[in-house]
């Protein structure tokens, strides 16, 4: 039976500060309960982007586009020597409908690495790719995937190594806070680190690691899946560009540089030649015109010899004059050079 104190102002003191203390004591948890394991704020939901596989079924990205919240997906290729049959269309879909994209591959223990890369190489294009690939390392005993220290550490080196190799990029890895400090410690501190810690505790890899993305919850919802999804928030400082591929695209290769330069070389002499003929086009323009044609020319000919033959005749018929006129006015000339017949003489 509960006895009320309420007429002693002593122990209705002590009942304040009690339910103060009470209070405060309450005051994590109230906070924890807020967020919650799901990573919500309230009824809001705080995350950054998603990542799914065919076991999300069938997605209908112009709704997953539209809700508001997801800034990237990740999108499982394949997983170990075997293609996600959902890739190629969620793929498509989701740069269509103007999402940011990755691919990724599930790293198996039980499968050579060169036919996990070639499996995912085949099927994951560059030209599609907004984001880092990723490659997932995990136990999922389940499925018969359980992992050696060394073993993971020497697959997983090898197939980073043929990433970074083909794409350019170094890939993220994606694992749990826990498998990551067990099994590859500092030998990976310097990738980066997509960590799985489900709740409100975020990821505290050991070795001098620092995680990029933190995974707190695989029961998300978002328009377009009707199923749960992974939820994933970016470390303090990181953005998605910390894991953009035109932010960490590596120098091109000597061959391919060599090839562009070869190129480059092609175009500018065929740029010189362009310009030398445009060149000669202007001179040959400026030039006199081209002599006559030869029936043109012997039109030329026929008139010239026709004016020849008017100014010689022209010539003929004034010497004729002039004779004439030379006979009539020579026997006053006579005249004048006799003296002797005129009676006259010449002064000397």
């Amino acid at each position: 039976m509960f006895t009320s104190h309420s007429r002693n102002p002593l122990s209705k003191g002590r009942c304040l500060a009690g339910l103060v203390r009470v209070a405060l004591c309450l005051l994590p948890l109230l906070a924890l309960t807020a967020w919650g394991a799901s990573g919500k704020k309230g009824n809001a939901v705080v995350f950054h982007g998603i990542d799914v596989s065919r076991h999300q079924g069938y997605i209908d990205w112009k709704s997953v586009a539209s809700d508001g919240r997801v800034g990237f997906v990740y999108i499982r290729a394949s997983n170990g020597s075997r293609t996600d049959a959902n890739y190629r269309r969620n793929i498509q879909q989701a740069r269509r409908h103007g999402l940011l994209v990755g691919s990724y591959h599930f790293l198996n223990p039980n499968c050579p690495v060169q036919a996990q890369f070639n499996n995912f190489r085949s099927c994951v294009k560059p030209g599609e790719q907004d984001l880092i690939p990723v490659v997932d390392i995990e136990d999922v005993p389940e499925l018969g995937v359980l992992w050696k220290p060394q073993q993971a550490r020497d697959f997983l080196a090898d197939f980073a190594e043929l990433v970074q190799k083909h794409y350019g990029v170094k890939p993220m890895i994606y694992t749990s806070n826990t498998f990551f400090t067990d099994y590859l410690g500092r030998a990976f501190a310097d990738f980066p680190l997509f960590i799985a810690r489900y709740g409100a505790v975020e990821p505290n890899p050991l070795n001098g690691a620092h995680w990029t993305l933190w995974q707190f919850t695989r029961q998300g919802r978002v328009s377009g899946i009707n199923h749960d999804v992974d939820l994933s928030r970016f470390n303090k400082g990181k953005g998605v560009a910390s894991i953009r591929m035109a932010g960490r695209k590596a120098k091109p290769k000597a061959k391919a540089a060599k090839r562009q330069k070869g190129a480059a070389g092609k175009n500018d002499k065929q740029s010189h030649k362009t310009q030398k003929s445009k060149k000669s086009g202007k001179a040959v323009s400026s030039a006199k015109p081209p002599k006559a044609t030869k029936s043109t020319s012997s039109k030329h000919r026929t008139s010239a010899g026709a004016n020849q033959a008017a100014s010689s005749g022209a010539k003929s018929a004034s010497g004729k004059q002039n004779k004439a006129k030379k006979s009539a006015s020579k026997p006053q000339n006579t005249q004048r050079q006799n003296p002797a017949k005129n009676g006259k003489t010449k002064r000397k």
